[in-house]
């Protein structure tokens, strides 16, 4: 796969007197800069009004057949459009910017364009979604799975690799994840669900992973949960056993029940349990927060594989992104809306498979989205939900970034 040569745009959002959109390509030949008229509470509220419309509709993007598909890509497109006309004036000198610098690429050997997103987290776009990348609606109908390729193209999502970058928080730098010839990962579960024992015999079997038993375990007391799991989260170093071991983690993978739907974000919470036991074990954001002590080691990268893990409130802040990322995380990975187990453990598996085979983060990412869709008899367009805080050139290795 050839190197990427940096962003294809770059959008900075800042709330000075009202919310402004800067657009710029990445070698600075064109720009564009966009002053909503729209409050950032109203451009909150219509970003809630666009991720609830989605849930409502979440089993569309489950299709089947390419028809199904086709009919969920116009619904979808409808709901991205009328976000992008209520709060643009004219959205389609956005699209126009966004559809030039980056042109479809049919080519599987190539990097799909970058977009990187610059903005605090209640004023992100949901860029993922919409319909940025083109000037023309999808065909009426849609019957192979050519015209079925060529109508996605048009959702950033799928016809880029997407960015997020939370502003004023010092993210670690890229390169390669801490390995020898193995990457040590944690796997924090809630055993009853379908996806845990699939991801983990996965990952398990898998020749560049070293993990762990999931945890929590049998033996997890409820006393000891939110200091054992604090300290499971800061300590890359050590086991959960509590023994020591080099090279540091350098992923966390969580299988988990969450819930981002209150409006006090510290009320946002994920659950865990162990396989076969009845016991469960819940943690806030503010528990978090309380836990937090500052840190000089970088922390493993965050996939958490669960319903509404990168979501916002009410209040139109997404919660564990900014957590995780301000704790010193490498980066984050996680769902905007609830998503089925069964497809996020195929989601999961494939971005492991491809990222662990070679391929750079975001490519990876944007390779488990088009695999999803493009699957025989079972199109599906929720992996455009996965949303990526990290930097899209981290790697396995160092060396495969500038091999590949």
């Amino acid at each position: 796969m050839t190197s990427p040569s940096g962003a294809a745009i770059r959008i900075t959002i800042r709330d000075d007197s009202g919310l402004v959109f800067e657009f710029e390509t990445a070698d600075r030949a064109s720009s564009l800069s966009v002053e909503t008229d729209v409050s950032r509470s109203v451009f909150i509220a219509k970003r809630k009004v666009l991720l609830d419309d989605i849930t409502r509709i979440r089993k569309s993007l489950y299709a089947t057949d390419e028809i199904a598909c086709g009919r969920a890509i116009h619904t979808l497109y409808k709901l991205g459009t009328t976000f992008l006309n209520e709060v643009f004036q004219d959205p389609w000198e956005i699209r126009e910017f966004c559809a030039a610098a980056c042109p479809p690429r049919w080519d599987d050997t190539m990097s799909p364009p970058h977009i990187v997103m610059h903005a605090m987290m209640y004023e992100m776009l949901p860029l993922e979604v919409l319909p940025l990348l083109s000037l023309e609606p999808p065909r009426s109908l849609i019957r192979t799975p050519i015209e079925l390729a060529e109508a996605v193209h048009c959702f950033a999502g799928l016809g880029a690799s997407v960015q997020r970058v939370i502003r004023r928080i010092n993210a670690p730098g890229s390169g390669a994840l801490p390995h020898d010839d193995k990457l040590n990962v944690k796997m924090f579960q809630f055993g009853s669900l379908v996806g845990v024992e699939e991801i983990k015999n996965f990952l398990t079997r898998h020749d560049r992973v070293r993990l762990e038993s999931p945890w929590p375990t049998p033996t997890t007391q409820r006393k000891e949960f939110t200091e054992r799991l604090f300290c499971h989260l800061t300590a890359p170093d050590k086991s959960f056993s509590g023994n020591s071991h080099d090279p540091p983690d350098a992923i966390h993978h969580f299988a988990c029940h969450c819930d981002t739907g209150a409006s006090n974000d510290k009320e946002h919470h994920f659950r865990l349990a162990a396989t076969g036991s009845s016991s469960e074990f819940k943690i806030t954001l503010g528990e978090l927060y309380a836990c937090r002590q500052p840190t000089k080691m970088t922390l493993p990268l965050v996939f958490m594989n669960a319903c509404e893990s990168a979501g916002s409130g009410a209040s139109g802040i997404a919660s564990f992104p900014r957590f995780f990322l301000f704790n010193g995380n490498l980066g984050f990975i996680g769902t905007e809306i609830p998503v089925l187990d069964s497809f996020a453990a195929e989601f999961a598996r494939t971005f492991y498979s491809e990222f662990l085979g070679g391929k750079r983060l975001g490519d990876a990412i944007h390779c488990a989205r088009w695999r999803s869709l493009m699957k025989p008899k079972s199109h599906c367009l929720i992996g455009l939900m996965y949303t990526v805080y990290a930097d899209p050139d981290l790697s396995v290795f160092s060396d495969q970034a500038k091999s590949t």
